[in-house]
């Protein structure tokens, strides 16, 4: 279906696309995008995120791996942080490409629970060994911007899946010979 750029409420406007089966549109592509691409922007920001964290881990230990993990009081550091760090490369590709990515979701909001849970929440009291001197509402709130919104991310992904631009997506189609075959398949049993 062809679509004009604008619509206008001149009603001798529209009636010319009107005849030619062109129907007219408020916004503009580049000001209001579908929902395909946004949830492709999404994932595919989602994936890199988790995919540079996790290389991160890999690349400064003392900092953002078995280090943090065992000044955050996590047991056994020098083993959770590079499973996290795989978790998180692993994941992170799966999500990007968009394959099984429900099922690539699921670890990271278990990671970003995690994350929350134990290096963001005793910020609340006072009590964080990552944040020393930060304690309450504002400072949590700072603080855990970016792992609640990789949560958010995570669910939502869990929730709608990886879009039409996916492989999930490609893995997934049917041509329309194949559903035809199918459809027909059903009637005779």
């Amino acid at each position: 279906m062809r679509r004009t750029d604008k619509g206008y409420d001149y009603d001798d406007l529209r009636r010319w696309p009107r005849k030619r089966g062109i129907r007219h549109r408020i916004a503009r592509m580049a000001i209001e995008p579908s929902t395909r691409r946004g949830r492709r922007a999404r994932r595919e920001s989602l994936g890199l995120i988790f995919l540079s964290e996790g290389i991160l881990k890999f690349l400064r230990p003392d900092e953002l791996g078995s280090g943090r993990f065992g000044e955050a009081g996590i047991p056994a550091p020098g083993f959770f942080a590079p499973l996290d760090g795989v978790f998180e490369i692993v994941c992170g590709l799966l999500i990007l490409a968009g394959l099984v990515t429900r099922l690539a979701a699921v670890p990271m909001i278990v990671n970003m629970v995690g994350a929350l849970l134990i290096t963001k929440l005793p910020i609340l009291w006072g009590d964080a060994p990552l944040f020393e001197g930060e304690s309450g509402w504002w400072d949590f709130a700072h603080e855990s911007r970016t792992d609640l919104a990789q949560l958010c991310g995570s669910l939502f992904l869990l929730l709608v899946g990886a879009g039409a631009y996916s492989l999930d997506a490609r893995l997934h189609s049917t041509s329309p010979s194949a559903a035809a075959a199918s459809g027909a398949e059903a009637v005779h049993r």
